[in-house]
């Protein structure tokens, strides 16, 4: 579902006396029972995704195995030479190789 399916929800379920309530640092709502009955599609017929499986939360941050920043530095300072080139281009596929390995195929 996309930001804007989430704005077209909003407004249409927003005024029916619902309302939210904060247990333990989160919040709950509370139906009114007023609410309309929305059911989301796609024109595909595929499942719809609130999250690509790869997307981070908020407050995580991506962790690089092979691009660390003290290698991208390092190869900036020396890429001229071909020989780091090619070492930029197999750490760049052992990248998507590891990408497949664990999105992919587990």
């Amino acid at each position: 579902m996309g930001l804007s399916a989430i704005d077209v929800i909003t407004m249409l379920t927003s005024g029916n006396g619902g309302f939210f309530d904060q247990l333990n640092n989160e919040l709950i709502y509370n139906p009114s029972g007023k609410e309309p009955k929305i059911f989301v599609f796609s024109r595909s017929n595929l499942p719809l995704m609130a999250r690509a499986i790869t997307q981070k939360e908020a407050r995580e941050q991506y962790q690089p195995v092979f691009f660390s920043s003290a290698i991208i530095k390092k190869l900036k300072k020396t890429l001229k030479s071909l020989i780091l080139k090619s070492k930029f281009y197999r750490l760049l596929l052992r990248k998507w190789n590891m990408y497949i390995v664990t999105h992919i195929l587990l």
